[in-house]
């Protein structure tokens, strides 16, 4: 039997339809979760994103005691025990910090592919001042005069997404295809594992327009975003109450265009036929603020919006329902081993 897993940052419990949504649709989450077991109390562990992968490769609880570091080459992770066991292993990310700063987490794969330009990621250096098609200053933020035009993540962020004109252009849909074109090449195995980390919904929440518009209803709004509102200002006191409207908007486009990518993927499972050979694992690593208590983003400390993250488990030919079951991240290792038929040692506190 084939494994996917796939994580999905900054991913809300409840802003899926299947979970209930009703501010955001998700039809393609939703495809997959009618033919899963559904989890209704799946929460984060070690927060934020490096510290939960850590709990996830080794089983082990890492926060406090190691936090945002690398994933260690000395501790046993199930890609590699998987790759022991006869499986192909396989990640595919845009997930910069996989790898960016020495963390290590490509080294459990036989293969790995990372799909650049996403949130820090800097692939290219250039003097230029171009901006993404998509950017445009809006009066809404220009109390915030020219701060944050020219942090370090608009800086890297801009330059790298200059090009994108297409929605295939977005490094979402990019990595989605990628992971596509793996199921194409691999459609008569029977022993692949393939880790899928998408960084979207993560911010920056800028999606292709049309995702833009369809939950901003402010006439004449035409799903372009201004800088100063994706990264580290959006808290900012000086802002007015129209202009956090318009940012909580944002996140609902974001799940949603990633949500569409998502769907592309589904459609290759279904059409190599792969679906009905393989277990897919659908998580979160964790959630985020989208104007709850006055707040947008992630943060200490970790509350709902931050904690509950949503858990899909679909296998071939097998059961659905919901559980209400506490799942955490460190339970992946043995869930995913045993999946493949192996035991788990001992030490690890996986279940």
């Amino acid at each position: 039997m084939n494994i996917i897993f796939i994580m999905i940052d900054t991913m809300r419990y409840d802003y899926i339809g299947a979970n209930g949504a009703t501010q955001v649709e998700t039809p393609n989450i939703d495809r997959l979760a009618e033919h899963s077991w559904c989890f209704d109390r799946a929460f984060c562990a070690s927060f934020p994103t490096i510290p939960c992968r850590n709990d996830v490769m080794t089983g082990r609880y890492g926060g406090p005691f190691h936090p945002w570091k690398p994933l260690p080459f000395d501790v046993p992770t199930f890609p590699a025990m998987l790759g022991e066991a006869g499986y192909a292993t396989q990640l595919i990310h845009d997930t910069p910090h996989l790898v960016n700063g020495g963390h290590n987490f490509d080294w459990p794969f036989h293969a790995w592919t990372f799909v650049r330009s996403a949130e820090g990621d800097r692939p290219w250096i250039t003097d230029s001042d171009s901006w993404p098609p998509n950017w445009r200053l809006d009066p809404l933020f220009d109390c915030l005069g020219k701060e944050g035009l020219h942090t370090l993540h608009t800086r890297s962020y801009a330059p790298a997404n200059r090009n994108r004109i297409k929605d295939s252009d977005w490094n979402c849909s990019q990595l989605f295809e990628t992971a596509s074109e793996f199921l194409r090449d691999n459609k008569n195995r029977a022993n692949f594992f393939l880790y899928l980390d998408c960084f979207d919904p993560h911010e920056p929440w800028d999606a292709p327009p049309e995702f833009m518009r369809r939950y901003n209803d402010t006439p004449g709004y035409d799903g372009l975003v201004d800088p100063r509102s994706l990264f580290w200002l959006r808290n900012d006191s000086r802002l007015s109450d129209e202009a956090r409207r318009l940012m909580a908007a944002q996140y609902p486009a974001k799940v949603a265009w990633m949500d569409h990518c998502f769907g592309t993927f589904l459609d290759t499972l279904e059409s190599t036929g792969l679906i009905d050979s393989t277990a897919i694992i659908f998580t979160g690593d964790h959630g985020t603020n989208v104007g709850e208590r006055g707040k947008l983003g992630k943060g200490a400390p970790v509350r709902e919006q931050e904690g509950h993250v949503p858990l899909f488990i679909r296998m071939p030919e097998g059961d659905t329902g919901r559980s209400d079951i506490i799942v955490q991240p460190q339970d992946f290792f043995a869930t995913v081993m045993g999946m493949a038929g192996q035991k788990v040692k001992d030490d690890i506190t996986s279940h």
